[in-house]
């Protein structure tokens, strides 16, 4: 038992904390245009990251939002191991602006517009340790999954 109990705690001290921040994103409303749309996300900042943190755009499925508890596992698990975490509610869901185009430009944009950007140092109203050397990757659940093949396949 007690050897258990060590192997816990050895596993909870190498686990890194982070902190969650809501935010709103603006995104442009069409590729191109100078209208803009809010996307409401969570961003997860894992405690002391150095700049150029590693970065991963969590998407939720289709009918559901950045609250989705397989998105919200996925995104703390990212989190915990390093990577600043972006978990946008898409366009149409949840409290996001716009509508739904099933994957479409609009949506690929937006997700160009998340990272670009990111490499600014901040996203919608919340600090980052990112920068243009950071690495970024997409992974999605569901319909999620598909825009992360449609970013892939378009950029």
């Amino acid at each position: 038992m007690r050897t258990l109990w060590f192997l816990l705690l050895a596993l909870n001290a190498s686990a890194e904390t982070f902190t969650t921040h809501n935010t709103r994103i603006p995104v442009p409303a069409t590729p191109g245009s100078t209208n803009t749309l809010e996307l409401d996300a969570t961003v997860y900042i894992p405690d002391l990251v150095p700049a150029p943190a590693p970065v991963i755009l969590v998407l939720h499925g289709f009918g559901s939002d950045k609250n989705y508890s397989k998105t919200v596992l996925l995104a703390e698990d990212f989190a915990a191991e390093g990577y600043v975490v972006v978990a946008p509610s898409l366009r149409g869901f949840g409290t996001s602006d716009g509508k739904v185009t099933l994957a479409g430009p609009n949506e690929v944009n937006d997700l160009v517009s998340i990272i670009t950007g990111l490499q600014t140092g901040s996203v919608g109203d919340v600090s980052a340790p990112v920068t243009t050397a950071s690495k970024f990757g997409v992974t999605g659940i569901s319909y999620g999954g598909g825009l992360t093949w449609q970013i892939g396949r378009a950029h």
